[in-house]
């Protein structure tokens, strides 16, 4: 399997984008350079987003949100035995919140390292059985494991969970196009493409082709 799940390119697959925090930081100074230091992340200034985590997170190790959004920066850069620290020590701060471990999976996919994706994956299911961004990265693991059959499934459990997903859709398709099954991975294709999806453009003309000699 290439190192992308939208049907044969040779693009990088982005990790899932949705390992961020809805919580809420101490009110204290480190809130205000917490703050900041998502500002300052959100308006590109990695470089200072970075120094200010890190500040945040040597003086005081046990700040989840802070370990949590640095992992996450690391991981937007390609950093990921910084990413996968930071997240393990988020996760050993607070075991019962399933974000660290999505964003592990994310990284160990890219590392290539499938079997501990998975593995991340259910961790965080276990803890939220209907979290999707887990359901995201685990459909994402079990195609670059040619796992067809498993990542088909988990797309249709995403699918269940976020009807309008585009992403689920688009993985739906090319689970059902390397087990042969053309004409549905078609119509998978079509309804990611309906919502806005941008399924590659060569995977779809080999898919039409595909579906179509199937049908003739």
């Amino acid at each position: 399997m290439s190192d992308c799940s939208c049907g044969g390119c040779s693009c990088q697959p982005e990790p899932d984008e949705g390992g961020r925090l809805e919580i809420s930081p101490p009110q204290d100074n480190q809130e205000i350079l917490y703050q900041q230091a998502l500002t300052e992340a959100r308006e590109g200034h990695l470089e200072r987003a970075e120094q200010l985590l890190l500040e945040l997170v040597e003086a005081r190790p046990e700040y989840f949100a802070a370990r949590v959004e640095l992992g996450a920066l690391y991981l937007r850069q390609g950093k990921l035995d910084a990413a996968i620290a930071q997240n393990e020590a988020a996760s050993a701060v607070n075991p019962d919140h399933p974000v660290p471990f999505v964003n592990l999976a994310a990284a160990f996919i890219q590392k290539g390292d499938l079997e501990r994706a998975v593995n991340e994956c259910e961790e965080a299911l276990f803890i939220d059985p209907q979290y999707a961004d887990a359901y995201k990265n685990l459909s994402w693991a079990y195609l670059e494991k040619e796992d067809f059959k498993s990542a088909a499934a988990v797309s249709k459990k995403l699918i269940e969970l976020e009807p309008e997903s585009g992403l689920a859709r688009n993985n739906l398709a090319v689970a059902l196009f390397y087990s042969e099954r053309y004409p549905e991975a078609l119509n998978a294709a079509k309804e990611a493409l309906e919502r806005g999806y941008p399924v590659h453009p060569d995977f779809y003309r080999d898919l039409l082709a595909r579906a179509g000699s199937t049908r003739a």
